[in-house]
């Protein structure tokens, strides 16, 4: 385990996330790993830095926490070939893409 996910089962902890809510947000996490580390990191990071707006704030940190480990959510359904991709979308990129989209809904 990383330095990164140490920091998430600690936000868990102290945030109060119960283990159920957590098994859901690490499976999105986990697929999401397996499409592309880059963006799993940054929802991590995402969901850790929203924990801590959520106390600065005196809210329910775990709401904030669960929106930021979920805000990219759609990229799971994204094909990989238009995640990782640099540079301008082709038209069938942004096919596919709107694609992904249609299937949230």
């Amino acid at each position: 385990m990383g330095s990164i996910e140490r920091a998430l089962f600690s936000a868990f902890k102290n945030d109060g996330v119960l283990p159920e809510h957590q098994k859901s947000i690490l499976g999105f996490l986990e697929r999401l790993k397996r499409r592309s580390r880059e963006h799993y990191a940054h929802s991590v990071r995402t969901a850790l830095l929203a924990s801590k707006i959520g106390r600065h704030l005196n809210t329910d940190p775990k709401a904030f926490l669960f929106v930021g480990a979920l805000h990219d959510i759609g990229k799971i359904k994204i094909p990989g070939k238009v995640l990782g991709k640099k540079g301008a979308f082709t038209k069938t990129d942004k096919k596919n893409n709107g694609q992904a989209r249609a299937l949230l809904l």
